[in-house]
């Protein structure tokens, strides 16, 4: 789902079997349906917010989640798999067998899982709905480093699909090739900072005037990927720039990982340039 330095692009698919390319860009798309999971209401008030940069760093809890080998194993699939697209689905659910009635903010009170698998059609296929909560895919080595529309369409979808108190961890991460440095890939994130602007955002471009044309779903979103790759090309010395130009005031924050993976945030500031604010370790 990255665009293509050649023009060309996936389909847009996501979740297991459905498309993320048909019908509208509304977040509706058909979910892997999760039949243990928690179907009690849960009352947005009682969900706790943390700050994001926590939440990148408890992605590497060697007793949670434990993402480091998984970027790790993607790194590996940049050079033995140049031309497709791998991903990991994180899936974190809540174990009532041990947890204290509902203290859904507990985060020792659920069982981290995820599955690693190679997309269909050259493009990453990730598992939306139920306890899945976050996801890590990589770019062809033809792609761009930085994330797609689709990428950030998947974003919505998987944040508008999951158990409500994993909402607060859902995240899109991709390990992308470094042109300049082969050995240490790119390893970005984002995350959703006021969803209803971002399915805004999403939308506004899915529906603009220039795509009314395409009347399925997947034709338009391939032409807006193409759009994509065109302004990537020109922008390629300043891609970070250009998606922060993009969708930075549209409820979305950026982040980038070191080899190490520690995160610092992406901004601009008042003269319009990339700022980078390392996260506190």
């Amino acid at each position: 789902d990255g665009s293509s330095g050649d023009g060309s692009s996936g389909d847009g698919s996501s979740g297991d079997d459905s498309s993320s390319g048909g019908g509208s860009s509304d977040g509706s798309d058909n979910e892997n349906e999760d039949s243990e999971i928690d179907t009690e209401p849960v009352l947005e008030e009682e969900i706790v917010y943390i700050d994001d940069c926590e939440d990148l760093k408890e992605l590497s809890n060697r007793h949670r989640q434990n993402i480091d080998p998984i970027i790790d194993t993607l790194k590996g699939k940049l050079v033995s798999s140049p031309k497709t697209e791998w991903f990991a689905s994180l899936k974190k659910k809540y174990d009532t067998s041990v947890a204290q009635g509902t203290d859904y903010n507990n985060q020792d009170y659920y069982n981290y899982s995820n599955t690693m698998e190679e997309g269909v059609g050259g493009t990453s296929n990730i598992s939306v709905g139920g306890y899945y909560y976050a996801a890590a895919h990589t770019h062809k080595k033809k792609g761009y480093p930085i994330f797609s529309y689709v990428d950030v369409k998947k974003l919505v979808v998987l944040y508008n699909n999951c158990f409500v108190p994993n909402q607060p961890y859902v995240t899109l991460l991709v390990v992308s090739n470094n042109p300049s440095d082969s050995a240490n890939p790119f390893i970005y994130a984002i995350k959703v900072d006021d969803i209803s602007a971002l399915e805004n955002k999403v939308n506004g471009i899915y529906d603009s005037l220039e795509y009314s044309g395409f009347t399925d779903g997947k034709d338009r979103e391939k032409a807006i990927l193409r759009d994509d790759a065109d302004a990537y090309k020109k922008n390629k010395n300043d891609l970070e720039k250009y998606f922060l130009e993009k969708y930075g005031d549209a409820g979305l924050d950026l982040y980038r990982a070191d080899s190490n993976l520690n995160w610092s945030e992406l901004t601009l500031n008042e003269t319009n340039a990339v700022v980078s604010i390392p996260c506190a370790n």
